[in-house]
């Protein structure tokens, strides 16, 4: 992934990544939902990456990444292997500069909730700026064809975001 955040920095203090013991989840033989990250991991993560597969597994749902210094993180790289991403788990990152994520919404080809602030905890277009960190500046969507109309509607903070060029409207 590339951390770069837009003006040559790619320093990267302290990263967690995938092992059975950074992330806490539930696992099926289809899938794997990470519910969190323990808290052995947490003290001053500046990079959160979340990685294209857990124990061999590919199809990764989010539920939460709240953790206890979670406001600590600057960076959050999701992988395309992430289908969907529950309202919330990204709450509470309040440093977070850059995203890089593979939808905008709850999940790939949603016609639902597809708006960018849902995993900050926004409930609807108008709520996107009071649930978008401030100290967000860029977005990168890496892997969805379509994002909606208002998708950033009151992302006034964000001056950064880069489209996939699989983005078709």
């Amino acid at each position: 992934y590339d951390l770069d955040d837009g003006v040559g920095n790619r320093e990267v203090t302290k990263i967690i990544t995938a092992s059975n013991t950074k992330f806490t989840y539930n696992k099926t033989a289809e899938s794997v939902t990470i519910t969190g990250i323990s808290s052995q991991y947490t003290d001053d993560v500046t990079t959160l990456i979340v990685p294209d597969n857990v124990d061999g597994i590919g199809n990764i749902v989010i539920e939460s990444l709240q953790f206890e210094r979670q406001s600590s993180v600057k960076k959050l790289v999701i992988s395309d292997s992430v289908t969907a991403i529950s309202a919330a788990a990204f709450q509470g990152y309040t440093a977070l500069e850059s995203i890089a994520l593979p939808f905008v919404g709850t999940q790939r080809g949603s016609s639902g909730d597809t708006f960018f602030g849902y995993v900050f905890g926004a409930t609807s277009y108008s709520g996107n700026q009071a649930a978008v960190p401030e100290t967000l500046k860029s977005v990168v969507i890496t892997d969805d064809a379509t994002i909606a109309q208002n998708a950033f509607y009151n992302c006034d903070t964000i001056t950064k975001v880069v489209v996939s060029e699989s983005v078709t409207k």
